[in-house]
């Protein structure tokens, strides 16, 4: 497993993987949240990948109204 920071080619699969643990709420743009923890000068998002696959994400800092853990269902941590 590769480690590193996300970067905006991976907001789709980061997007897809909240939505399926179901951390995405209707009134906010899981876009516009990792966009702002990006952004943030205390805070990144990291993503766990499997060569291209993203099979979870850690949220450090803030994005302005909560933090995440997310995996894949299929990934035994």
């Amino acid at each position: 497993m590769i480690i590193r920071s996300l970067v905006s080619t991976d907001f789709t699969a980061a997007a897809a993987l909240w939505e399926s643990a179901g951390l995405t709420r209707p009134w906010n743009s899981p876009s516009d949240d990792l966009q702002r923890a990006l952004e943030g000068p205390t805070s990144t998002i990291l993503g766990g990948f499997d060569h291209q696959t993203l099979l979870g994400t850690v949220m450090t800092g803030h994005d302005g109204h909560r933090g995440w853990g997310t995996k894949t269902p299929t990934f035994a941590c």
